[in-house]
């Protein structure tokens, strides 16, 4: 059992690999596949989230650590800050940064 949960974290962890960089371009069929191959796992990681949540959370982890480190390789490459987040307080947004 031990050496099974092993063996799904390794190929969870070589999944998640620069997932960011190549997971928009992967088809629905291969993103089913590798859903299903998830869900095979649960009965060893019962807590497993699914592919999609995965990406989700490792894309925002990713951006976090953009954000909030400004000697981030990336950090360089986001946009300014938004003029607007920094004088009004309307809504909670997810970033206070302007997009184009």
């Amino acid at each position: 059992m031990m050496m099974m949960m092993m063996m799904m974290m390794t190929v969870v962890s070589k999944l998640f690999c620069a997932s960011s960089a190549w997971s928009s371009f992967i088809s629905a069929a291969d993103r089913q596949r590798v859903n299903t191959f998830l869900h095979r796992s649960i009965r060893c990681l019962p807590d497993l989230m699914t592919f999609e949540q995965l990406l989700e959370q490792a894309d925002q982890q990713l951006f976090d650590k953009l954000c909030n480190n400004s000697d981030h390789c990336l950090h360089s490459l986001l946009p300014p800050p938004s003029a607007a987040s920094q004088h009004y307080k309307l809504r909670r947004r997810a970033h206070n940064r302007d997009v184009p």
